[in-house]
Parts: structure tokens; sequence; C-alpha cells
């Protein structure tokens, strides 16, 4: 027995997982896509021209859809499409510099050199042409090849008609081979309009490609602490999948969730693939984005984005950034390999993008991907192994290693590492109750929960990207325009953790007022508990947080441009808690409280409470209260002379006098935030606990739950 499953099977920190055998004997689902009925088709008045990678790619399309509302929506669509056209044509053709497409073949894309293809994918979307789909038609051999025939698998009915914006009530489950009898094969037929997105291939082609700095840095880092197939495996369902379209889906606008940047093969048929960006570069970061009636997923706002569509055939190749609006039509019966990936010249947009699905994807997302925080991770491990252990990378890898003394770089790094610290509470698994079927979140504690070995990863995380702060503060300093060095930690780097701090917590605030719900069971009041615990460690941080005069409006950098001047001798930084350690961590591992001071955040509304108020965390499923943490940590790992780092880890990073304090501490709250529907506490020195009555309900709940990848 492998000895890290050994220590699963023996560690204090094990979860109470309960087995329920019905779900896991459980026949497939029963099928409940009904075909023996037909709704007529709408055929639209107007023909448009398809315009794929060139020119003389060109496709004459009439819509078909089941409802009228679908036609009206789809040619207001193509009118801003067409708007948009620069010279008569889509910007890709006429005018390729500005454009969100730029296309190319693959053999092409394949000689670029690697940081050529990370400066051109930094702005632009790059569509290939020429690749090899072999004998892929819309038959049973080629969609064989996706699922079994008879598997019964989820996907959409188009014929259901949309109700209070509820798309949900179209999802059904059916087969592959209804698809092939009754799903729609071309205009004015009587079959039905049916879309299948969730067809998980984690035997696909995992290689990765010049853009892939995810999986580079995966290979890269393996045989790590923590970094090996007993700890994260890869989690390829997740990045590799198919889906398979009869003619007419039409798939309104959505984001991919968790910052993903997407590439979408077209094996057959074809899909006409529409982009929106905002038109103000600067509207990118804003947290109201999606807020405030700015986003209809079926009527897009001309003021705030423009557009672009390309028509995708067998044989090209998409490669989407992180956060791109997209619609897609089916022209042809289509089946589609596509993938997800983490790119460097991408990746303050990607950590963005997974805070926006996170607090928001109830309206602008349609699935989400838990273990895509291990990758993330990956790429933090990478950056410390290169400058912290001094470990370097040359080569092809070199092209995924930020440059230190860029500012736009250092940017990148500051705000992964944020991301890093904010790992517990942007997680789905940290508020999902498993046994909530209903549709309203809970407040009840997540069941459950994140488990051990991740949050000891995550802790982990949290040193690594510590330490490769350090590392920068310690060797390099920042100049501004009168060539004066800053205080970097304290004028730089903390003020910007607290302005996405600040931000995320508007966002998720603005969200839950508008009844958008985002990350499941999520509630303010638990979301506003995993914050404070995530920040209460760091004096830094409020301090900052003290200069913050007024709510931050968007997530990319507010202040000022430096310079980086590299130190002729190291001046050590004393700034950052090098074990990776927060409050958050003894309550999650041992369900010990912890006293913290609340920070508050601008725009907050806050009940008037006088006094301190005791919050009691029920302990976490399979959590035990020791005297001495640190102790028992290092007896459960060494016992069995566990090798894979994790040990010294634990000994290095909880103190014994920490640990000897943990059963003295309780979490306190001077304030809690008006944004639950009702609270009731006892002000008592005894835990009472806080009982929760939350009744709010989401408009958008729905608008994508559930509905797989597009």
């Amino acid at each position: 027995m492998p000895l890290l499953r050994l220590f699963l099977l023996n560690n204090p920190f094990k979860e109470s997982r309960r087995i329920d055998l019905d779900i896991v004997t459980a026949s497939a689902p029963e099928k409940t896509l009904k075909l023996d009925s037909f709704k007529p088709k709408c055929v639209g008045t107007e023909e448009y021209a398809l315009y794929g990678s060139t020119l003389h790619n060109l496709h004459k399309y009439k819509p078909e859809f089941h409802h009228q509302v679908d036609i009206d929506n789809f040619d207001n669509l193509m009118d801003l499409v067409v708007k948009d056209y620069i010279d008569g044509l889509p910007p890709h053709i006429s005018r390729p510099e500005a454009a969100s497409f730029i296309t190319m073949t693959e053999a092409e894309f394949e000689n670029l050199d690697d940081a050529t293809a990370l400066k051109i994918f930094a702005t632009q979307n790059i569509v290939t042409t020429g690749r090899s789909v072999g004998k892929a038609a819309w038959n049973e051999d080629t969609l064989s090849r996706l699922a079994h025939l008879d598997a019964v698998i989820d996907m959409q009915d188009q014929s259901i008609l949309v109700k209070d914006g509820d798309y949900s009530k179209r999802l059904v489950q059916g087969t592959l081979n209804q698809m092939i009898l009754k799903g729609s094969s071309g205009p004015n037929d009587d079959g039905h309009i049916l879309n299948a997105l969730d067809f998980p291939l984690p035997a696909s082609d995992i290689s990765p490609d010049a853009l892939s700095t995810d999986l580079h840095a995966w290979i890269a880092t393996e045989r790590l602490p923590f970094c090996n197939e007993e700890t994260a495996s890869l989690p390829s369902r997740h990045l590799r999948w198919g889906l398979v379209a009869t003619y007419g889906t039409l798939h309104y606008g959505h984001i991919d969730s968790d910052g993903f940047c997407t590439t979408v093969d077209v094996l057959v048929g074809g899909k006409y693939w529409i982009v929106a960006r905002p038109r103000n570069r600067e509207d990118n970061g804003k947290i109201d984005l999606y807020c405030d009636e700015k986003w209809c997923m079926e009527r897009p706002d001309p003021n705030i984005w423009c557009f672009e569509g390309i028509l995708l055939e067998p044989g090209m190749r998409l490669r989407m950034r992180p956060q791109t609006p997209h619609w897609v039509v089916t022209v042809k019966p289509s089946i589609c390999k596509g993938g997800h990936f983490y790119c460097l010249s991408t990746l303050g947009e990607t950590v963005i993008g997974l805070y926006r699905t996170w607090a928001l994807g109830g309206v602008i997302t349609n699935t989400n991907h838990d273990p895509s925080r291990l990758l993330l991770i990956r790429i933090m491990y990478l950056w410390h192994r290169h400058f912290v252990l001094e470990e370097k990378v040359t080569g092809y890898l070199s092209n995924h290693i930020p440059n230190l003394e860029c500012f736009d770089d250092i940017l990148v790094v500051f705000t992964l590492a944020i991301a890093v610290e904010l790992l517990n509470v942007v997680d789905y698994q940290t508020y999902r109750v498993e046994t909530n079927l209903s549709d309203h979140d809970s407040d009840l504690r997540a069941d459950p929960g994140l488990p051990s070995l991740l949050l000891l990863q995550y802790v982990d995380a949290r040193a690594k990207s510590r330490q490769l702060l350090h590392f920068f503060f310690s060797n390099f300093e920042l100049v501004d325009d009168s060539d004066v060095a800053i205080d970097g930690p304290k004028e730089f780097y903390y003020p910007f953790f607290v302005q996405h701090a600040a931000a995320l917590f508007s966002m998720k605030k603005k969200g839950y007022n508008q009844g958008i719900r985002g990350a499941r069971d999520c509630t303010m009041l638990k979301f506003d508990h995993e914050l404070q615990l995530a920040i209460a460690g760091s004096i830094h941080f409020k301090e900052a947080m003290v200069q913050l005069k007024r709510e931050p409006d968007t997530f990319e950098w507010s202040g000022g441009k430096y310079s980086i001047r590299r130190l002729s001798t190291p001046i050590p930084c004393s700034a950052f808690d090098l074990t990776g350690e927060n409050p958050g961590d003894q309550y999650h591992l041992v369900g010990t409280n912890k006293t913290v001071d609340r920070v508050r955040f601008p725009g907050e509304y806050i009940a008037d409470l006088k006094g301190l108020y005791r919050l009691q965390f029920n302990q976490p499923t399979g959590g035990l209260k020791f005297a001495s943490l640190a102790p028992v940590i290092i007896v459960s790992f060494c016992a069995f002379q566990f090798k894979h780092g994790i040990a010294n880890y634990v000994a290095r990073t909880i103190s014994p006098t920490t640990a000897n304090h943990l059963e003295e501490n309780t979490f306190t709250a001077v304030n809690l935030p008006l944004e639950c529907d009702s609270f009731t506490v006892e002000p008592k020195e005894q835990l009472t606990g806080l009982h929760l009555q939350s009744s709010r309900i989401s408009s958008n709940l729905g608008r994508y739950s559930n509905v797989g990848r597009g």
C-alpha cells in the first residue's frame, strides 16, 4: 500500500465521509428526453453570410429555431456583429491587427517561437486551419468515441420554452442514439434541436502546446512535495472534453468558468462562434461588468461590447482567451473536441475570470471545475523552483517564467500570489453542502468540505508564494518617477492585495443583492467568515486597508507604475509570514475557534451592534481538537516514514506556541453584515452559536445551472 494512502487511512484529519450505497450502486438515470411530439420550427426572414478564416470561406445561413424569441435574439446578435465590420467585412479579414481573432494555419502556429505565440494570445484569440480530422463524420462510429451510444447523458432540448430566464428547464437526459435518430439534421426537417456539452475525455491527447503554461508547469514540478500522483493527479477529466450538437442549436452568451482559456477542435459540421470584448479596455477588470444590468446574455449591450464572429469548420482549432463572452450557433450537425488551459500571457485575466465565475456563476458561466486551483498552484511552484530554489529552467520553459524586472510581469506575479492567498475563499468546496437538494443556498457548514490534504496543499502553496514575494522584495526595489525607492510591500503589494479582496467582496455583494447566484451554498455570511479568516493574520493587510478610502471598482491595479531595480546587495524583507499559515487553517484543519479582529470593507452595510458577539463555527467533519497540534501532525506523518516532504513542512510551519493556544481561542466578530436576511446572536461569554435564516431566492438560478461546457 502506498505510504500516502496509508497516511490517509490513519491520519487525524481524515474526513468522515458518508458512503451512500444507493448512489454508488445506482443505475443510469432515466431518460427524460421526450421525442414523441414535435414542435415546429420558426424560420428567420434574413439569410446571413457567415465568414470563416478567409474571404472565400463563406456559408449562407438562415436561422431555424423552435421559438421565435430565439430568431429575434439571433437577428439582433447578427446586427451587432455586422455593425462592427470594418470596410464591410469581419475584422479578422479586413484588419487582422485590430481583430478579436487572428487566423493562421496550424503549421504556421507550430512554427512560431513560444514567446511570439504567447504575445499574440495576450490580445487575440487564435484560429488555426489545416488540422487533420481523420475519418470523422456525423455517424455512430465517430459519436461512440465520445460515449456509449446508449449512455444516458445530460443535454439541452431547445424545443422546451424558457420561462423567467431559467434555462435549466431545458436540461434533460437522453442518449446519443436519440440524437442521431431524432435530432435536427438540417433545414426544414422535423428533428429536435439538441445540444450535449458534457463528455469528459480524460484519455484524450493531453500534450501541451506553446500556450499551455499549466501543463508545462505540471510536468516541470513533478516529484516536488505535493506534486505527485498520490497527492494531486492531473485533473484530465476537466481539461479534455467533447461537444455534440444537432443542426440549429443556439448557445447564449457566457464566459468559460474558473478563468480558463479554451480550445475547440471542430471534427464534424460547423459552428459560428461569436465573441465579445469591452469597447473600453479598462472595463475588463471592472467588478460591475456583469452586474447592474450591464450584462444580458440574450441581448448584450453594444455600448459596452464589440462583437466579432467566425465560422469554425472541420480541421479548424480555436484557442480562446479567458473572460471571453461567446455565443455559438450550430449551422451543421457538429462533433467537437475541446480543452481548457492556463497561459502566462493571460494569467492576470484568468484570476479575474476565476473570481467572476465563482461569485456570479449563475448568470455568466455554465459549469465549474474544482481541481482548477491545482493547476494555478503548479504554476506558482514552477516560479518558486526557478527563483527561490534557484533550480533554473531553460529553453522553451523559460517563456513561462515571469521577468521580475518587468512591471507588467510583476503585476501578474502579485495577482497570482493574491489568488493563492484566497484559495480557501474561492474554492466551491468551502461552502457546498452536498445534502442540500433545494434551490436555496444553505447556511449550514460545508459538507463534506475541503479535503484535509488539499487544505495542507493550500498552506504549502501560500508558503511558496510568500517565499517568492520575499525573494523579490529582498533582491529588487521599486522606484517611482522621481527615482525614489518605495516600500514595496507596504506601498504596492499589500495595497494591491487589499484592492483585490475589497473588489471581490464588493462583486459578491453586488451579485447577492441582485439575486445572482455564485458558488453554491455560499451565503454572504459564510463568504465573509472565510474572507476574514484569510486576511486576519496580516498586520500589513490591515494597515493597507486603513488607506483604502473608497470601494474599488476594478481588480486591475489602480496605482502608479514603477521601475524595478535589482539591488546590488540583497536586503532581507520581513513583510511576510513564510510559514504560509493563516487563522483559517487552524479552524479548517482541527476545528478550533480563532480570535480575529474583523476588517471592515468600504461600502459595507454593517449592523451597528454594540460589544463583541461570539460566533461558533461547527467543528469540521472528522476534525479533532488537540491541545498541541504540531506533535500530533508530526507523529502522524513520521510514524510511517512518510517521504514526500510534508512531515518536515508541518514541523516547520506550525509553531508549538500556536499549537499550545489553539483551544484558548475563539472567533470574535465585532460587526455582522446586513446582507444576511436575518440572524440571531446571543451576546454571552459561553459560545452559543449564530443561527441564520436565509430566504433569498436567486432570480437567475438555473440560467446556466448544470448545462455543461460551451
